[in-house]
């Protein structure tokens, strides 16, 4: 399922080209698209029952290609039995969301949230502001407005909604599925923490740079501040990452703040979640370093490696100058196979004492709690 803040996108980047996982591990990769922005993800329902999962539209496309590969993936030499999805960003968003999705559970039985988290929801209330302010973008109040409106004039009152409200409601986008249907009554973390989807393997994690891709100019003390708050915290998340990395600048510590709301600690509390109920989860953290620029182990930089697509357009701009870093790639491709394959990518579990995880780097390891300083003074906060 691919990624772009649920705004943009789609399943053919070259980037997902499954040919390596077909070629290595007989694996069939189906790619698909979903609706996107205001026309995946506007909660419409106060105009009636035809408009009741409006919010998400996007959703309820993953889901009925998941039917389709229930129904017709033998036809290509796979096996209904043996589905897994992955995805990466807002791809992971939605894998974690369809872990906690009543309708789309028996569809899979394996699942890979990259850079993802089961907290990129939005609930009721949430949904009705969005919805508001498209509305008042598009300068009506009714259906026959909406659906009298050009592409046009959705993507430019899209873009208004995405600037407007984004920031404020701490997303990535301000159009991500909304809770309250009977497809996804509530947040998917509460339906993952009460044993919803326990039954399915997860390989989750998250890249040590990630938030570098959209954190380019500088972080002053002062915007450091506004951003702790804009996370639900204080100085003393701020006092937290400075003990833990007193080198860091203010820009670089923006990053790792960033990084970690929005990407890291989701994907943590989705393995917690889990933990009480299956011990049939698996943590990574991609950590090599991209040499161009300040990018380092940045947002999207594993997908070439999980894909052992180094060779794509594009990708060498990702990596910079030097050598090609092929056998972390192939090791990389190899987890995820033996992980497709078998439910196990050949590590140890992820558990609540000892947080075992694989860190993805030139020279990979099995670490114990990369995440060790962090845990309490996020509990409060995400």
């Amino acid at each position: 399922i691919h990624g772009g803040a649920y705004r943009t996108g789609q399943g053919a980047v070259p980037w997902y080209n499954g040919a390596q996982f077909a070629h290595n591990g007989d694996i069939v990769t189906v790619s698909i698209n979903y609706r996107l922005g205001a026309l995946g993800f506007t909660d419409l329902s106060r105009f009636g029952e035809d408009y009741a999962t409006s919010g998400i539209n996007g959703i309820l496309d993953q889901i009925m290609a998941l039917e389709w590969v229930r129904d017709n993936i033998a036809q290509f030499g796979g096996d209904p039995d043996r589905v897994t999805i992955g995805g990466e960003s807002a791809g992971g968003f939605s894998v974690c969301t369809l872990l906690g999705s009543a309708r789309a559970q028996g569809l899979f039985q394996q699942a890979i949230p990259q850079s993802g988290g089961a907290q990129h929801t939005l609930t009721v209330a949430q949904g009705e502001l969005v919805a508001d302010a498209f509305l008042d973008a598009m300068q009506t109040q009714d259906m026959d407005g909406v659906l009298a409106a050009t592409a046009d004039d959705i993507l430019t009152a899209q873009t208004r909604v995405d600037e407007t409200l984004r920031g404020a409601l701490g997303t990535v986008s301000a159009f991500y599925p909304v809770e309250g249907s009977a497809i996804l009554p509530g947040s998917p973390l509460m339906a993952i923490r009460d044993g919803m989807a326990a039954n399915v393997a997860v390989l989750t994690g998250t890249n040590k740079d990630e938030a570098t891709l959209f954190i380019q100019g500088k972080v002053d003390a002062e915007k450091l501040a506004k951003e702790a708050g804009h996370y639900g915290g204080d100085q003393a998340l701020i006092d937290c990452y400075q003990g833990l990395y007193p080198e860091m600048s203010t820009t670089a510590l923006s990053i790792a703040l960033s990084t970690d709301y929005t990407f890291r600690v989701p994907a943590l509390r989705l393995a917690e979640a889990r933990a009480a109920h299956t011990p049939h989860t698996w943590m990574y953290l991609f950590s090599w370093e991209s040499r161009t620029g300040h990018l380092k182990a940045t947002h999207a930089l594993e997908i070439p490696f999980v894909f052992n697509n180094l060779n794509k357009p594009g990708v060498s701009i990702f990596l910079g100058k030097g050598e090609v870093p092929e056998a972390l790639a192939e090791h990389m491709h190899a987890a995820w196979i033996q992980f497709i394959q078998t439910g196990n990518p050949g590590w140890p579990a992820y558990d609540l004492s000892s947080r075992k995880t694989m860190v993805f780097d030139t020279e990979s390891a099995l670490v114990d709690d990369p995440d060790a300083g962090k845990h309490d003074v996020w509990r409060e906060i995400r």
